[in-house]
């Protein structure tokens, strides 16, 4: 296949150098090998030599095909969905499943090379606490346990750098090298060492007809990640007091221009300064970079003890938008019979809405016929998902919220399987096919629940033909409790999302539909002031007992107010007893009496009245005496008499 068809095989780009190297001792390719070094047209009178194939960046869909779907998937989902720090379960699992055996070592350089050409995370991403592409690298290289798998993994990770070319080659390709060396410094320095030295290395030994290109490629690699802001300054790395001298040295001969000290100290203080804001969300609690596990290479190193140092991540994300390539569906499009198939390359073709609109509604229709085969489901919605990216980056909301603005807003064709939803019956067969649709799309992409959400507010579609919709009044969240009641009220998650994200128009508006009746967000059960402590929730006290003083006191108000623990610094019962006395003195009286029935009833227990702890206090008779005698201090200068009120117990 090489000798008949080079040209087709020449298209894998660069890693296919890298492949060949793997198997360069077979007799076979052996022949191919000198071919290819000495005799390049005998493979293809267009081709010109290896330097043509390594200066190639190979394509995502090849690296792609060294994994299986499955182990795409949780690499996938661990670069996306994963914090930083409670990674450890998941690797292992990853560990067990697919790399436990002995041949699996030479699965760790496939493995990243695709996290190094194919995972390009999002700049939202990467300032986040997801789990970073180093980290997993990091893990990858201390799981080798051969001399050969350890050198094929360092390899991996700096092919892209040795014949690297800025106006072709992408950054997010060269940055996990530099990063897992900057990471490892402090926990794990013959980490950073062993790659440094190979890095040295690699640039004689790769293929000496072509040292200078490859010092050429490392020095554009090096110059690039530092105009990308990746890291500030090289010298910290390399001219670290850790390394041993000879490495320095070599460190210094190979790269003078990096090793120097940075100038001028200000610009230092401030990258520090950047940087130590991101140490708040990417400190991980365990002492170890790759989840503890012990760092350590087939290689003769020494081993450094890093127990009891304080370590720290510094991570610098790109400051300029990583630019996206075409999206790569071609791992899943295999999996769609022909039909679809052709369906879904008509929408990656075109780029006019219009036109793309069309084609989905075509797709839905082809979801909808009875002979669909569901298995194709993950494999479309994975299709989808990458060729929509775009329809779930920036704001959802149009600048201008007009009437024509909201209608464009909606009219994206990932839209179209919202719209067939919401025009269909519940008991249409097809609902439910679209449904599965939507949760296979949810798993690929969990931003389609929200824009779901927001169409449903939205489009005039969505809300009929009354006419009734406000282009103002796009806030999704008092519909989502208003239509979904079970979900919503007990929801205390949604509540904590909706009061990180809103603004003082949103709340404003939110009280508006509160107070009008529209919107209730609270279910109707009391909470128990018992558990709200003085010194730790001032704000909630404050807010409980404005709200408590709008209420005329019932049976289960009185008894929750009086299960307060009694504290002389503690004023809260006191103050609300007090008010509800000079309002409502004969009901609050027929409570209180009540109350001191039922508890002289019960047998007693002895417990501490002033009991700090942050459980629900049981109400005793003691509790109760001991809050109305702070009360009746409270009272003893005014003209109420409240306290005059007669209470009548049964004592036996």
């Amino acid at each position: 296949m090489l000798r008949e068809k080079f040209m087709e095989c020449l298209l894998i780009g660069r890693d296919l150098v890298r492949l060949l190297q793997n198997v360069a001792r077979i007799p076979e390719m052996e022949l191919v090998w000198k071919d290819l070094l000495h005799n390049p047209q005998v493979l293809s009178p267009q081709f010109t030599g290896v330097l043509q194939l390594l200066t190639a960046r190979t394509s995502r869909k090849f690296l792609a095909c060294r994994l299986t779907p499955d182990m795409e998937t949780k690499l996938l989902f661990m670069t996306s969905r994963v914090r930083f720090g409670q990674q450890k379960r998941y690797q292992d699992w990853f560990q067990r499943q697919y790399l436990s055996t002995a041949e699996s070592q030479s699965l760790r350089c496939d493995l990243i090379r695709y996290i190094c050409g194919v995972v390009h995370p999002s700049n939202e991403v990467l300032s986040s606490d997801i789990l970073p592409r180093w980290a997993i690298i990091g893990w990858l290289l201390t799981t080798c346990t051969s001399n050969v798998a350890a050198s094929n993994a360092k390899l991996a990770l700096f092919y892209d750098w040795l014949f690297f070319n800025p106006e072709k080659d992408s950054i997010m390709n060269i940055e996990p090298a530099i990063l897992v060396m900057h990471h490892s410094m402090k926990p794990h320095p013959a980490i950073t060492a062993t790659l440094l030295d190979f890095m040295c290395r690699i640039i004689p030994h790769f293929f000496p007809p072509l040292e200078s290109q490859v010092r050429q490629g490392v020095f554009n690699s090096l110059t690039f990640i530092m105009e990308k802001r990746v890291l500030a300054h090289l010298a910290p790395l390399f001219d670290n007091p850790k390394l041993d001298r000879e490495l320095r040295s070599m460190l210094r001969e190979r790269f003078p221009e990096f090793c120097s000290s940075p100038s001028p100290p200000t610009e230092v203080k401030m990258e520090e300064a950047v940087s130590l804001e991101m140490d708040n969300h990417m400190l991980d609690k365990e002492e170890g970079c790759y989840d503890n596990t012990e760092a350590a290479f087939s290689d003769d190193e020494e081993e450094v003890n890093n127990k009891g140092k304080k370590r720290e991540f510094r991570f610098h994300p790109i400051k300029e938008a990583v630019v996206e390539e075409p999206a790569d569906i071609t791992p899943w499009l295999d999996q769609l019979d022909d039909t679809m198939k052709e369906k879904v390359q008509q929408l990656q073709k075109t780029s006019d809405t219009e036109t793309q609109c069309e084609v989905m509604q075509e797709i839905v229709d082809l979801i909808l016929e009875e002979d669909f085969d569901s298995e194709q489901m993950s494999a479309l919605a994975s299709c989808l998902a990458e060729l929509f990216k775009d329809h779930f980056r920036g704001d959802v909301l149009p600048e201008e919220i007009t009437e024509e603005s909201l209608e464009e807003s909606v009219s994206k064709p990932v839209c179209l399987v919202f719209r067939n939803l919401v025009t269909m019956q519940e008991d249409n067969s097809g609902f439910s096919v679209l449904l599965d649709m939507l949760a296979e799309f949810y798993q690929k992409q969990p931003k389609i629940g929200y824009h779901l959400l927001y169409y449903l507010k939205a489009s005039k579609a969505a809300n009929g033909v009354s006419g009734g919709r406000r282009p103002a009044a796009v806030l999704p969240h008092p519909s989502i409790y208003t239509e979904f009641p079970d979900e919503t009220l007990r929801s205390g998650e949604l509540l904590n999302m909706i009061v990180a994200v809103i603004d003082s128009t949103q709340l404003q508006e939110l009280m508006c539909h509160v107070m009008m009746g529209n919107l209730v967000m609270f279910r109707k059960t009391l909470c128990s002031t018992s558990s709200v402590r003085t010194t730790q929730h001032p704000e909630a006290l404050s807010c409980l007992l404005l709200q408590l003083r709008r209420e005329k006191p019932s049976e289960e108000m009185v008894k929750m107010v009086l299960s307060r623990p009694c504290h002389h610094e503690d004023q809260f019962t006191t103050s609300i007893l007090r008010h509800w006395a000079s309002k409502y003195d004969d009901t609050l009286g027929e409570h209180i009496k009540a109350q001191l029935i039922k508890n002289n009833n019960q047998p007693r227990k002895r417990q501490s009245l002033r009991s700090s702890s942050s459980k629900l206090a049981q109400l005793t008779l003691e509790q109760i005496l001991e809050h109305m005698d702070n009360l009746r201090l409270s009272l003893s200068n005014t003209k109420n008499n409240y306290m005059k009120h007669k209470m009548t117990f049964d004592h036996t």
